[in-house]
């Protein structure tokens, strides 16, 4: 399996049909500079568009600033309580451990979580630099991906983009369906005779972020 960005880049210059090859990442070759002005920008898209086991993290927010009355500026967003930093590594927010609602906004240059969550863990996908640690689906995604984009610069066509792209859509939709299909949160529903009461469950209610299409940009 693929364990270096030179893989990486060699597997993804074959499948865009280029008989060239880079001896390393860093090399000052038109193949190699090509690789390394798309690759940060497929793997960060990638990372974000599945729930891929080696970006999946959990992490405690520190929280910045509490709302008041009347509202003041450099507070949580009007409607939430609280607004935390977040982490450096994010890519995409899932949700929180209350699974309660929250939204993203800035506070100057910084980006920031609102909610009314007191003390939140956020779960979400970070970015991986490693790999090493890369599941085999996200490492053949990223080939795919990568090989759509430098095929015309590369090669001066593009003939395989389509394949390619057909490709990384299918490993992506095999991970998305998978986790669809695992089933492993248990949604309880409050009996209708104590609702009929004016109490609410809580837990009825998961605030999930969804995930997005592959975004291939302007390549295909």
């Amino acid at each position: 399996m693929p364990q270096t960005l030179e893989d990486i880049f060699n597997l993804a210059l074959s499948a865009c049909g280029s008989t060239s090859t880079v001896g390393s990442a860093d090399e000052r070759s038109r193949e190699a500079q090509t690789c390394r002005l798309w690759f940060p920008v497929v793997r960060d898209n990638l990372q974000a568009v599945a729930p891929w086991p080696c970006v999946n993290a959990s992490q405690r927010l520190a929280r910045l600033a509490t709302s008041s009355v009347p509202w003041q500026n450099g507070e949580s967003e009007p409607g939430f309580q609280y607004s935390f930093s977040l982490p450096s590594n994010l890519l995409l927010p899932r949700f929180l451990n209350s699974y309660r609602p929250f939204t993203l906004g800035f506070n100057g240059s910084e980006k920031i979580i609102s909610t009314s969550e007191e003390n939140p863990i956020l779960q979400y996908n970070a970015r991986n630099e490693n790999i090493g640690t890369w599941d085999h689906p996200l490492i053949m995604a990223t080939i795919y991906v990568l090989a759509t984009h430098i095929a015309r610069p590369i090669t001066g066509r593009s003939t395989t983009v389509g394949e390619n792209k057909q490709l990384a859509d299918e490993i992506v939709s095999a991970m998305l369906t998978s986790v669809a299909n695992a089933g492993d949160k248990q949604m309880e529903a409050i009996p209708s005779w104590i609702s009929a009461r004016g109490y609410s469950n809580p837990s009825s209610d998961y605030y999930i972020v969804p995930f997005q299409s592959i975004n291939y940009g302007a390549a295909v």
